[in-house]
């Protein structure tokens, strides 16, 4: 998934946790790297999901 753009934050969010999850499993998902490849400020998640679990939960 490209950079995030003026959109649905969480919903972007979400698509790249779950390809993030898909290739590597829970181990692989930190908020913080997935603000990064989403292009998001790294506070964005947690503005959206309260922590790794809401996130996981979600997905």
């Amino acid at each position: 998934m490209g950079k995030y753009h003026h959109g649905d934050v969480r919903n972007v969010l979400l698509q790249q946790a779950e390809n993030i999850l898909t290739d590597e499993g829970p181990a692989g998902l930190s908020l913080r790297r997935l603000a990064r490849l989403t292009g998001v400020s790294e506070a964005a998640p947690y503005r959206h999901f309260d922590g790794k679990d809401g996130i996981l939960a979600a997905v």
